[in-house]
C-alpha cells in the first residue's frame, strides 16, 4: 500500500539545507513501489504548505501548475485533447523555516488524478495515509473520490486540533485499516503533528544525526538506505505502537500528549464493504504535561524484542551522568554521538542506548 513518512522539531539551520537533501534522497525510496503520486505537506510560519505530483518521477522537477487556459482548452475541444495535471500546490512556501513535514508516496485503490494525491488539506489541517477505509461510501467527502479523506474529514468534524481527548469518534467513524500522519494548528496558534495507527498497519522510526530529529516511516528500510545514500548516522531502529495518537510539537520535536482509542472495526478483505471483523481490547488513556515523558515511552518499541521500561535503574542513571559530554551510540549500519539531552528525551532512550554506553 501506499507510504509515509514523518518529521518534527525540524531546526532551521536544518531547513535551509539539510532536510531536502534528506527529502530529494528519500524519494525514489519511498516511491519505488508506490507509483501513482507523491505529495507532501510543510508547516512553515504563517502554517501548512506543499506540492503534489502526479508521477514522482517528476518530484522536486516539474512545477508547471494547471493554468485556467489549459482548463478552457480541454473543456473547449470537448475531450478530444487529453491531458492531465501533473502537478499544483497549496499554501505559502516557507522552505528556509519549515518546523516539521509529511511525505506520501501513493498506491492509488481509485482514480490516479491530482485530487486523489496525498496530502488531503482543509483549512489548517493536512492529512496523510496508509491503508484502507472500507466504509468510505458512507462518510463525507468534499474534494476528491479517495477514501483517506474521510479521515481527514472526521478529525476536522470533531476539532481534533484543539480536542485531541476526542480522538475516539474518529475512530468510531471509520473502518479498515490505518496509519496516519495529520499537521494541524488549533485555535491559540500551537502547530502539531499528530501521529496514529491501527494495528494492521505499520510505523517504525529512527534517530537522524544530521537532522538531529526523529524520521517515522511506514518502512524501515526507506529511512536506513536514504541515510546510507547520504552517509548519515541512525539509531536503533523503534516501532510505534497501535492505538495510541502521540501529539508532537512542530517547532520542538517534543510530545506533548499521548491519547489511547480503542479500534472496533478491522480490515475486511472486500475493501468497499461495511462489515467490522473484529474489536480491539485497548483502553483508551491520555496524559498531558508532566506526565508526557514517562508515558510517551510506550508509544515506541524497540524492535528485536529490546525493553522500553518507563523507569530508569541506578546503573543506567549512573550511565547518563557519564556522558553529559556525549557518548558514543552505534549499530552494524552506524555509529553517532548521543547526548545525555537526548538520552533523557523518551524519543531517544531506550535499553539499546544503553548497551553501547562506555
Amino acid at each position: 500500500m501506499c507510504k509515509n513518512l514523518y518529521i518534527a522539531g525540524i531546526k532551521p539551520e536544518v531547513s535551509k539545507k539539510l532536510l531536502w537533501d534528506f527529502m530529494f534522497a528519500v524519494t525514489p525510496f519511498i516511491s519505488s513501489w508506490d507509483k501513482d503520486g507523491l505529495g507532501y505537506a510543510a508547516m512553515g510560519r504563517e502554517g501548512i504548505w506543499g506540492e503534489r505530483w502526479l508521477n514522482p518521477k517528476d518530484a522536486w522537477k516539474y512545477r508547471k501548475v494547471w493554468s485556467e487556459e489549459d482548463a478552457k482548452t480541454s473543456k473547449y475541444y470537448r475531450g478530444a485533447l487529453a491531458a492531465e495535471p501533473r502537478f499544483n500546490e497549496f499554501g505559502k512556501a516557507d522552505t528556509t523555516h519549515t518546523s516539521a513535514i509529511m511525505l506520501h508516496a501513493r498506491m492509488a485503490t481509485c482514480v490516479k488524478n491530482l485530487s486523489n494525491t496525498h496530502p488531503f488539506v482543509r483549512d489548517n489541517v493536512a492529512l496523510i495515509h496508509n491503508g484502507v477505509i472500507g466504509n468510505h461510501a458512507d462518510l463525507e467527502k468534499l474534494t476528491s473520490t479517495c477514501d483517506s479523506e474521510v479521515i481527514l474529514n472526521s478529525y476536522f468534524k470533531h476539532d481534533i486540533a484543539n480536542k485531541p481527548d476526542d480522538i475516539q469518534k474518529v475512530m468510531d467513524d471509520i473502518r479498515g485499516y490505518y496509519s496516519c500522519g495529520l499537521l494541524s494548528t488549533n485555535t491559540e496558534g500551537k502547530q502539531h503533528l499528530d501521529i496514529f495507527r491501527n494495528s494492521t498497519a505499520s510505523m517504525h522510526a529512527y534517530y537522524v544525526k544530521e537532522l538531529d530529529a526523529v524520521v517515522f516511516c511506514t518502512k524501515s528500510d526507506i529511512i536506513r538506505e536514504t541515510c546510507k545514500k547520504l552517509g548519515w548516522s541512525y539509531g536503533n531502529t523503534f516501532t510505534f505502537k497501535d492505538e495510541i495518537m502521540v501529539r508532537i510539537d512542530c517547532t520542538t520535536g517534543q510530545p506533548i500528549s499521548t491519547h489511547g482509542f480503542t479500534h472496533k472495526y478491522g480490515y475486511t478483505s472486500n475493501w468497499t464493504g461495511n462489515s467490522a471483523v473484529g474489536e480491539s481490547r485497548t483502553t483508551p488513556t491520555t496524559t498531558t504535561d508532566g506526565e508526557t515523558e514517562k508515558k510517551s515511552l510506550h508509544a515506541l518499541t524497540i524492535v528485536k524484542g529490546l525493553s522500553t521500561s518507563q523507569e530508569e535503574t541506578e546503573e543506567q542513571r549512573a550511565m547518563l551522568s557519564q556522558s553529559s559530554n556525549g557518548t558514543t551510540c552505534g549499530t552494524k549500519d552506524s555509529v553517532h554521538m548521543v547526548t545525555e539531552e537526548q538520552m533523557r528525551n523518551p524519543f531517544y532512550y531506550n535499553a539499546e542506548y544503553a548497551r553501547y554506553l562506555q
